[in-house]
């Protein structure tokens, strides 16, 4: 049975991921098993709770013209309870009658009228922001080590030498750690990832020289055994930030106050969902990734 989806039905599921995230799982066009008949059933969203994974909630919704009325409620209380969920939210682009609203109470489930906001709506909103920035830092990439002996020493050439073949000892502390793996943690110190963050410039590869002085006793040692004393490191590195301006539109998700926006975020088409709550913004991005 084929997957079926729309442009809705999608953008719940970006919102119910949004309202519910970190804690659940959210899944667009499932296919559930019967237990009873053994027949699958497809159901719009599913929403599972990562530490309980017994707790499930079904969400279907509707994108149509008119308000949905009990008739759905109806066949949404039957589904859930042959499906087995905890929780039911039916989700309408039209809201619903009062009829449907009190049925849905009485059944425990939720109704949602998921909607764009009128302007005179969402300009008193906290964030009335129409385009959200995305800065994406690369990087950094090592493209050069330089290594800083005392002005009285003659270093041995190192070109053409592989850094795994290279070690930094601390003849004091008897530490040793191969120059590949001290690069490796170089570029995921967060002092170094800030320093860069701060300094990229938009849309450019920036180039960095970061030094970093060594104590009495530190140097280095080639095969072969030779100790050489260093004053400092200079890392030459590369980073790339690339940006990018979302348009937003303002949605409200029953009382929750939602921006969306969409674009083309590192060749991937992305959507960027945020919610206003007590004055924050949470923040999240849907990637489409393709398949190679």
């Amino acid at each position: 049975m084929p997957k079926r989806t729309n442009p809705f039905q999608q953008l719940t599921a970006s919102v119910m991921a949004t309202l519910h995230a970190p804690d659940y799982v959210v899944e667009e066009s499932v296919l559930e098993v019967n237990k009873k008949t053994g027949l699958p059933r497809e159901i719009d969203i599913r929403v599972t709770n990562k530490k309980k994974p017994q707790e499930r909630f079904l969400i279907e919704c509707r994108d149509h013209k008119r308000r949905q009325d009990v008739t759905w409620i109806d066949s949404l209380d039957g589904k859930s309870r042959s499906l087995g969920f905890n929780k039911v939210v039916a989700v309408s682009s039209s809201g619903f009658y009062k009829t449907a609203e009190k049925e849905a109470k009485s059944r425990g489930i939720e109704t949602m009228h998921l909607r764009e906001a009128e302007e005179n709506d969402w300009k008193n909103w906290l964030f009335k922001i129409k385009e959200f920035g995305i800065n994406i830092d690369f990087g950094p990439v090592v493209k050069k080590i330089n290594l800083v002996s005392p002005e009285s020493i003659k270093p041995p050439s190192l070109e053409g030498m592989n850094i795994k073949g290279i070690f930094l000892v601390n003849s004091k502390l008897k530490q040793k750690i191969s120059l590949e793996d001290y690069v490796k943690g170089l570029i995921k110190d967060p002092k170094i990832i800030n320093y860069i963050r701060e300094k990229n410039e938009d849309e450019a590869v920036t180039h960095y020289d970061y030094g970093i002085p060594c104590d009495k006793g530190v140097g280095y040692v080639l095969p072969g055994g030779i100790f050489v004393p260093l004053l400092k490191i200079v890392f030459s590195l590369d980073s790339v930030r690339r940006s990018y301006k979302v348009p937003m539109r303002h949605v409200r998700a029953g009382e929750n106050k939602i921006l969306v926006g969409e674009n083309v975020i590192l060749g991937n088409e992305s959507r960027v969902i945020l919610e206003e709550k007590k004055g924050l913004l949470k923040v999240m991005i849907e990637s489409k990734i393709k398949k190679k």
